[in-house]
């Protein structure tokens, strides 16, 4: 294999985007979904179940790594995650190894309340990444999920099958998501093992938008951020994502992440149309009046890295979409939809018991 070759593999891209959404049942036996005007058309599980939802014994495992990006303070959401969305995944299905990550508390009276219930949360069940050293704000959103991704970054990428993120607002399906994978690569008419080739899967939206490294780590002046140019357009998971990419931690100086909410999303297509773009010497990238002296003129951004790294982005737009009057993306609930975003903690309790999902989950 040439170096070359061997650089590429290393540097693949398993990239998993949740952009999921929640919707509420409309039985009136089960007030805490009833919120709001909910259409009565929310869901399509009256549609006959695909081939796909079915397990199949001889699968292997779906092997996940797994941040939530979570508000150091929203103990009543990871207590949610953790009893409604990952306690019982079935082991055939998926095997998920996961971190809750958050920033600093701060200082003061309230902060040290937080700091004191956060400690006594990590006692017992020891899942909580603490990042002391980012205050824990919206300004900080992209630096919780460039430590998300160092952390996916610690083990060999040949361990495990997607490295993942989502919010933690969002339930998740694992099993059906696990079981629906194979068959979204096989419609796609694709041949691609995720621990070794590039794959971005998500909602996508577009932007021109690329960002470079100008603030340094530890800055006390939480108004700077990175320095973008205008290139190509991309694609970019349009809710929540991160990615694993090994050669963007190794990229010196590190790849951008010192970026203002809401463009962490932006952020991460960024980061892998970046991979492909910013080697390529026949690329036109502009300046902006924004981070640079008019007029706007040609500029040369620095690769992350000295080869060309090509992802297959796949726009799944049936499986990652919004709910009505809570996102963009407008779809009903059925079958296909394997993860559910902006749900509330004592919605998840009632959605996990939906007579038609239940028994995605080991009970026993």
């Amino acid at each position: 294999m040439s170096t070359t070759e061997t650089n590429l593999e290393e540097s693949r891209i398993c990239l998993l985007f949740i952009v999921f959404f929640f919707a509420q049942r409309s039985d009136k036996s089960n007030p805490r979904l009833i919120s709001g005007d909910i259409p009565d058309n929310t869901f399509a599980f009256d549609q006959p179940k695909p081939a796909w939802y079915e397990l199949n014994p001889e699968r292997q495992p779906l092997v996940l790594r797994l941040a939530i990006i979570t508000r150091v303070d929203a103990f009543e959401r990871r207590e949610a995650l953790r009893a409604e969305v990952l306690a019982g995944i079935l082991p055939s299905d998926v095997v998920v190894d996961y971190r809750f990550f958050v920033g600093s508390p701060g200082d003061g009276a309230k902060a040290l309340h937080t700091r004191i219930l956060l400690n006594q949360e990590n006692t017992a069940y020891g899942d909580v990444e603490i990042l002391n050293e980012i205050p824990d704000i919206f300004e900080t959103v992209a630096e919780k999920r460039f430590a998300a991704l160092k952390w996916g970054g610690l083990i060999s990428n040949d361990s495990y099958d997607y490295f993942m993120t989502m919010d933690s607002d969002t339930f998740c399906r694992f099993g059906p998501l696990a079981r629906r994978l194979p068959e979204l690569l096989k419609e796609k008419e694709l041949t691609l093992n995720p621990r070794v080739d590039p794959i971005m899967i998500g909602r996508m939206g577009s932007h021109l938008v690329y960002w470079q490294n100008r603030v340094p780590d530890g800055s006390k002046d939480l108004k700077e951020q990175d320095e973008y140019v205008k290139g190509p357009w991309y694609s970019y998971p349009s809710g929540i994502g991160s990615s694993l990419v090994h050669s963007l931690l190794d990229a010196n100086p590190p790849i951008p992440h010192h970026i203002h909410y809401p463009w962490g999303d932006v952020m991460i297509g960024s980061w892998v149309a970046a991979l492909e773009n910013f080697p390529d010497a026949s690329i036109h990238w502009e300046s902006t009046p924004e981070h640079s002296p008019e007029p706007v003129h040609e500029v040369f951004p620095t690769p992350y890295a000295s080869y060309v790294v090509k992802t297959e982005v796949i726009d799944d737009f049936t499986g990652w979409h919004d709910y009505p009057k809570r996102g963009g993306h407008d779809a009903r609930i059925g079958w296909d939809s394997v993860c559910i975003h902006r749900l509330k903690p004592d919605e998840m309790v009632a959605f996990r018991q939906m007579e038609e999902i239940k028994g995605e989950w080991d009970t026993s």
